[in-house]
């Protein structure tokens, strides 16, 4: 992560407490088999945020996050392995940009 070119807009936010998401199928903005995944959400920012999980998520995969202030949905950009799990990197995207 130190090699990583920081490409962010907006100064993030440290927090570390539980952020709960469910991925978006593409073709029907649909959650999938409406289970939620979890994480631990790492940075925030008005742009996006950083998080920590079980999850092999990839570049592209669609979330929509379920306790923040708001219903956000977001674009994976990035994922790291680390250790047992993956850092996860999301802009945050309007709905109909993200089902687009």
């Amino acid at each position: 992560m130190n090699s990583r070119t920081n490409k962010r807009s907006h100064m993030r936010q440290q927090h570390a407490r539980k952020v709960e998401f469910s991925i978006i199928e593409p073709d029907a903005a649909q959650e999938r088999s409406g289970q939620g995944s979890a994480g631990t959400l790492i940075d925030i920012s008005t742009s996006g945020i950083g998080f920590y999980t079980d999850v092999p998520l990839e570049p592209g995969d669609v979330l929509k996050f379920r306790n923040m202030k708001a219903d956000n949905t977001g674009i994976v950009m990035w994922t790291v392995r680390a250790d047992n799990r993956y850092r996860v990197g999301v802009r945050f995207a309007p709905a109909e940009q993200a089902q687009a």
